[in-house]
Parts: structure tokens; C-alpha cells; sequence
């Protein structure tokens, strides 16, 4: 199996699930980016990934240190930002 990089993701959802299109940018700075992977995934398996996901950023951070995220990145996160989805 291949490993394949990408720097942005771009999720849509269906009425059975989500589908994550995993991308990379063509050129530095450029707005086009081409799709490396698709997955798709049930609801519950999403959040379970998701649950997943934030214990492992938690590891990574507390062995490393914080991970900064672009200005841009927050600006566009805050503007579509909800409450948590269910996670105590």
C-alpha cells in the first residue's frame, strides 16, 4: 500500500454518510488542488475516526508540543464553527 500525502481535505456528506476527498495542492499558493484518495465512511465510523483523531493530535502535542494552525485555517473554521457534536 501506498502512502500518500495531502494538505487539505474536502468533506462532503450524503444521506448514508461523509466522504472525505483528500487533496494536495498542484502549486504553492495555487487555489486548484488535485484529489489523491476518496473514503467513505458511515456516520458512526466518522465520529469514531474523529474521537480518534483528537486523542492522537492530544499525544502528538503533549510529545511535541502545540501545533499551529494557519490564520487562515482559524478565520474559516470560526465562521462555520458549531458546539461540540456530542463528544464529553
Amino acid at each position: 500500500m501506498a502512502i500518500l500525502y495531502s494538505d487539505k481535505v474536502i468533506i462532503g456528506r450524503t444521506s448514508v454518510g461523509f466522504v472525505f476527498n483528500f487533496a494536495t495542492n498542484k502549486i504553492e499558493g495555487a487555489s486548484s488542488e488535485e484529489v489523491v484518495s476518496q473514503v467513505a465512511m458511515s456516520p458512526e465510523f466518522a465520529k469514531v475516526f474523529l474521537a480518534h483523531l483528537y486523542s492522537e493530535i492530544a499525544k502528538f502535542e503533549a510529545a511535541c508540543g502545540e501545533i499551529k494552525m494557519p490564520v487562515a485555517s482559524i478565520i474559516e473554521l470560526k465562521s462555520i464553527a458549531k458546539p461540540p457534536i456530542g463528544f464529553k
